[in-house]
């Protein structure tokens, strides 16, 4: 739980009992018990390309598709402090410039990020 919104995550069934609905039964409470508490949006989380039939159970309780950007870095061993004066003056101005990039990177919007994503990927 997040402000005014509820997340779904996960859940279990035994597949022999698939035809009892049991993740129906348990969204529903969650949903009656989300807005009891007030919360004003139930995230019912994502799913992954070509997998219907969880598309399906989220869509029947009113779920909405959004498309989800990620972002990710991972820190090179050329980002340690170990080394010269100036080898750590160089990582450090670098790892500054990465770090500002990152931050700029964060306020463009998500359409133009998805223009961008696409291409870059032909080059990939």
């Amino acid at each position: 739980m997040s402000a005014s919104t509820v997340f779904y995550a996960f859940n279990g069934s035994q597949r022999s009992a698939l035809s009892l609905r049991p993740n129906d039964v348990l969204q529903w409470q969650a949903l009656r018990d989300a807005a009891a508490d007030g919360y004003a949006r139930y995230d019912l989380g994502e799913v992954a390309e070509g997998n219907n039939g969880l598309k399906h159970l989220k869509r029947k309780w009113g779920a909405q598709p959004i498309r989800l950007h990620r972002y990710s870095f991972r820190a090179s061993e050329d980002m340690s402090v170990e080394g010269t004066g100036t080898e750590n003056r160089r990582r450090t101005t670098r790892a500054l410039a990465l770090a500002l990039a990152l931050r700029a990177w964060r306020r463009v919007p998500p359409p133009a990020t998805a223009l961008a994503g696409r291409f870059v990927f032909r080059y990939l």
